[in-house]
């Protein structure tokens, strides 16, 4: 079954296929986050607004939350990067995984840059792009 992806704002078929001319296989990473509801302290009173319209749905139905979708493009890394993401990994680990992150980067939305949550669930995606393939050998 095919699945559409909308490329992401700011990115055009054009793009995406140079990227894929150049780079090869590509990582396509769609984070899916519900909306956060908006405080403010008045007094000694906390007032948010859920982003949700007055709710109008039927006894025993639930609410539908608007979910909105970032969608982030990474290539894969070359031979330097592995090399180096390795050696930091062993006192690093963060430093390793923002390395392999920024490395690899195409186009990832600013909101994904500043949502520690949007960022970290993102990034634990990238193990993809080093994946082990199946393989074969004998001595002969």
């Amino acid at each position: 079954m095919k699945k559409t992806i909308k490329l992401p704002e700011g990115v055009t078929s054009a793009m995406f296929n140079q990227w894929r001319m150049k780079h090869g296989k590509l990582l396509v990473v769609e984070v899916e986050d519900e909306n956060t509801p908006e405080y403010t302290a008045e007094g000694n009173e906390l007032i948010f607004d859920d982003g949700n319209p007055e709710d109008t749905s039927k006894e025993g139905e639930t609410p539908q939350k608007e979910v909105k979708t970032y969608v982030s493009i990474f290539k894969q890394p070359n031979l330097e990067v592995m090399t180096e993401i390795t050696k930091r990994q062993k006192t690093d680990e963060i430093g390793a995984s923002k390395l392999m992150f920024n490395s690899c980067k195409l186009f990832v939305p600013e909101e994904v840059m500043n949502d520690f949550s949007l960022y970290l669930t993102t990034a634990s995606q990238l193990g993809k792009l080093v994946s082990q393939k199946k393989s074969n050998s004998r001595m002969l």
